[in-house]
């Protein structure tokens, strides 16, 4: 058995190489760092790659490599470049191509990326397919009223990055106020933002479902789900106050919206009502939970969180 002070005992190829460097009409020779060396120095056995020549000057092209214990790693790159004027040229415009290259591939790496995440954050955004199909640009808007809204919804949308203030848009049924609020939905998600957009049945109905599914192993629990309302970049509840409330959905909406305003996280609420009118709507009509204190709550944080919209005009489903 060898020694252990034979196994590592440094390799006997690996001694002092020197690089010849043309500066000029001067050649100079400089000194590698310990463990490196060229091809034309190493002695040993293995692969040992071939020393080519300039074709402008005709200078040797040395290979630089590191000397370890059992061999020799080549620089993948290949020959070192000549220093004559025409061979660094050549080498600059070949290192110019590479890197052209590497950015167009970083380019494309970066788009199939965002492209993948696009699919994947609109598959998790819980919008019906109808909705999907929602944009600006196939908003109609009738009259200066809807004008109005499209352009603030619009600039809310492309100004999104770094906002914390979210939107309360109030209006008549069928004034378009889903279409504006998934028209902003998907304008983020093409751009790979998450968002969530669902109603209050929907949103409240997700956690229900969790809770009742909680002993599947496959399934998301309640904690996960009210974590991901709470912390997803935008949260957008439609028809807010049209369900029938109790005083766990109620409580459940406050705790949401509660935590979305502690982190400073934008929501867009749609509603048929205002605020005042909401309070009445979120407060329980049975007589043993008829306290609007958590209402009168969600109600306030409202204010504060959002910038209210008031969609007037004639009902789209009307002019049908």
């Amino acid at each position: 058995m060898e020694s252990i002070a034979k196994i590592l005992a440094p390799n006997p190829q690996n001694t002092t190489s020197h690089l010849k460097v043309q500066s000029g009409n001067t050649m100079k020779t400089e000194t590698l760092l310990p463990g490196v060396i060229t091809n034309k120095d190493y002695k040993g056995d293995g692969f040992v790659p071939s020393i080519i020549n300039c074709e402008f000057c005709d200078k040797e092209r040395l290979t630089l490599g590191f000397s370890y214990f059992s061999g020799v790693v080549w620089k993948p790159s290949g020959a070192e470049s000549c220093s004559c004027d025409s061979g660094r040229k050549k080498y600059e415009q070949e290192q110019l191509n590479l890197a052209t290259i590497r950015l167009a591939q970083e380019k494309e790496e970066q788009e199939y990326a965002l492209q993948q995440r696009v699919t994947r954050v609109i598959s998790q955004s819980g919008m019906a397919k109808k909705f999907l199909k929602c944009t600006f640009e196939n908003y109609v808007a009738v009259d200066g009223s809807k004008k109005a809204i499209k352009t603030a919804a619009l600039g809310y949308a492309k100004n999104f990055t770094g906002q914390t203030e979210g939107l309360f848009i109030h209006g008549e049924m069928g004034t378009g106020k889903t279409h504006i609020a998934s028209a902003i939905a998907n304008h983020l998600l093409n751009q790979g933002i998450a968002v969530i957009c669902m109603n209050e049945r929907q949103l409240l109905g997700k956690i229900k479902q969790s809770f009742e599914s909680s002993r599947s192993f496959d399934s998301d629990s309640e904690s996960q789900v009210l974590k991901t309302y709470e912390t997803v970049p935008l949260l957008i509840i439609d028809d807010m106050g049209k369900e029938k409330v109790t005083q766990w959905s109620i409580a459940t909406l406050y705790a949401i919206i509660d935590a979305r305003y502690e982190a400073e996280k934008p929501i867009v609420i749609t509603s048929n009502y205002n605020l005042n009118e909401l309070v009445n709507r979120l407060t329980p009509k049975e007589k043993w939970e008829n306290d609007s204190t958590t209402a009168r709550a969600i109600a306030d944080r409202l204010t504060e969180m959002t910038q209210y919209i008031e969609v007037l005009g004639e009902s789209f489903r009307r002019r049908k």
